[in-house]
């Protein structure tokens, strides 16, 4: 696994958002800001008529950035300069709204394909872990504050307390939101690892596997822990460390998105927050 963790996030004074969900920081502003220009300026002009930009740009800028149509009408970097500057400082829904706002202009006017304007615009999204995405004609979140919440939790609960789980869990994160080259299988792996070092913890075995781990635990009734939950994952630890599973080689690997990696971290780090209130009440921490 070739991961470089900053300086900053190693000794723990900084962690890496997982999703961005009421903010969109400057690197996804201007991949936003890329597109639409790059849309607008190139691709509406390459594939259809060039009068075609022009009306574009007069709707977008009376209808989408609700400026007077005629500030533009000789001057089009006016219209480049209000959009720049809305795309890149306005508040985080603004620009979403007036995403969404451009794609209903494709939609109904057909100046470019809705289609690949969403894709592109989605493209952006999920490299830049944004919490949202284009779904149907409107932006649609795809993760909610208290999928977030269990996750910070985590992190902040074991820092300076369990090393190994926050290790773990830091690593996962890092993995799945790095923006370049995003590695959603080795990020699974680590959030599973992080659940194997909590469960070692309150068993006092730190050889134990998770599976182990979890019989200890149940074995000695400090904590009850739901048959499903524990099965549950199980079955995941199961699945992680048999001969297809992603903790080995494969010559043939199976394909682990975003969706696979976001669902292990969000699972993960709740049974985690499960086991350490569980363990509080058991006075075991």
């Amino acid at each position: 696994m070739n991961l470089k963790i900053p300086f900053s996030e190693r000794i723990g004074m900084e962690t890496r958002k997982v999703l961005q969900v009421r903010d969109i920081d400057m690197d996804l502003r201007i991949d936003i800001w890329n597109v639409l220009y790059q849309i607008i300026n190139d691709e509406v002009t390459q594939n259809f008529e060039s009068n075609n930009r022009n009306l574009l740009m007069d709707k977008i800028y009376s209808e989408v950035l609700n400026k007077p149509i005629d500030e533009i009408a000789f001057i089009k970097e006016k219209f480049w300069y209000v959009l720049k500057k809305q795309i890149t400082k306005a508040d985080w829904y603004k620009v979403y709204n007036i995403i969404e706002k451009i794609n209903d202009i494709f939609i109904k006017k057909r100046f470019y394909p809705s289609h690949k304007y969403v894709d592109k615009i989605n493209f952006f999204l999920e490299k830049n872990n944004s919490a949202y995405r284009i779904i149907g004609e409107q932006i649609t979140p795809i993760s909610d504050e208290i999928e977030i919440q269990e996750i910070e939790s985590v992190l902040e609960y074991s820092k300076g307390k369990f090393t190994g789980v926050y290790a773990h869990f830091s690593s996962a994160i890092t993995l799945f939101s790095d923006r370049e080259k995003p590695e959603y299988r080795n990020s699974i792996k680590e959030s599973i690892s992080a659940v194997e070092s909590i469960c070692k913890i309150i068993c006092k075995t730190p050889k134990a596997t998770l599976g182990e781990a979890l019989k200890i635990i149940e074995k000695d009734k400090k904590i009850e822990i739901h048959g499903a939950l524990k099965s549950g994952f199980e079955k995941i630890y199961g699945y992680t460390s048999d001969d297809s599973g992603i903790r080995h080689s494969m010559l043939n690997e199976v394909k682990h998105d975003f969706e696979d990696a976001k669902y292990m971290l969000v699972a993960c780090s709740a049974f985690i927050n499960y086991l350490i209130v569980k363990a509080e009440k058991a006075k075991i921490f």
